[in-house]
């Protein structure tokens, strides 16, 4: 690569960094103007924040339940478990998140891209409603949108055990938030993993299970002592959430998505 080309990689890397912050930016501005900072709380972020707080009612905590975001809550519900102080905090945490998840893809692909992307995934519905509650979905997504950017963009870096290190995290981030969604992001990874000679195989799968580790240990440590043992756990979450099985019904939720 001559210096010009160099350069010119630095500068749309710059670019696309600047474009990524001002798309967290608004998406922060976006949320105040729509929700506010006053959306009374659901029944599950009361359970999720009551963890944390004994000071907000507890419902009831049942075997369908992760300990990720507590983890994530506890830096603002700690201190106070008012609706305000949760909402802004979220909101920051999560327009922070959405610049995250899509700053490792400035390297994989034409670095415009990434900004496009985040644009495109943070106007969608469910970006916008879920922007700023103490609910699993948009971490699980940042999760897997960050650590699939970090694996694909392995080759190309200069420290690839730093890479693994930030890896192992971000898995671990989502094994805790919801420890069976994770299996779904580590297993291809590690599939892929094994398949592909350019990569670290050794560090990568051993990334991989440590990060499955931070999220499954909690969960089977808990379900020993709560729920009977992680078998019943499972099956009393399977149970609780209709069975796992292809339903007629999830079809057709697709066809809804495009309006």
């Amino acid at each position: 690569m001559t210096l010009a080309a160099a350069a010119d990689t630095r500068r749309q890397l710059r670019l696309a960094t600047v474009g990524l912050v001002a798309l967290g930016f608004g998406f922060f501005v976006v949320q105040l103007g729509v929700f506010g900072i006053h959306l009374g709380r659901g029944q599950d972020e009361v359970d999720y924040l009551a963890r944390v707080n004994p000071s907000v009612p507890e419902l009831y905590w049942t075997s369908v339940r992760a300990w990720g975001m507590p983890v994530l809550a506890a830096p603002a519900a700690v201190l106070s478990p008012g609706v305000g102080v949760i909402r802004l905090y979220f909101t920051v945490l999560l327009s922070a998140g959405l610049v995250a998840a899509y700053l490792p893809w400035r390297r994989v692909l034409h670095p415009g891209v990434a900004p496009l992307a985040a644009l495109l995934f943070g106007t969608t519905w469910i970006a916008i409603f879920y922007g700023d509650q103490v609910m699993p979905n948009l971490p699980i997504a940042y999760g897997v949108v960050a650590a699939t950017g970090i694996w694909s963009a392995l080759p190309m870096q200069a420290k690839p055990r730093r890479a693994v290190a930030l890896l192992a995290l971000v898995v671990g981030v989502v094994a805790l938030v919801r420890p069976t969604d994770s299996v779904l992001l580590a297993a291809p990874l590690a599939a892929f993993t094994v398949v592909d000679r350019r990569r670290p195989r050794r560090d990568i799968l051993l990334g991989l299970v440590v990060g499955e580790a931070i999220g499954w240990v909690p969960w089977v440590v808990e379900a020993y002592t709560t729920f009977g043992g992680p078998l019943a756990r499972w099956r009393s979450a399977n149970s609780g959430l209709g069975g796992t099985h292809l339903s007629g019904v999830m079809f057709a939720i697709y066809p809804r998505l495009f309006d």
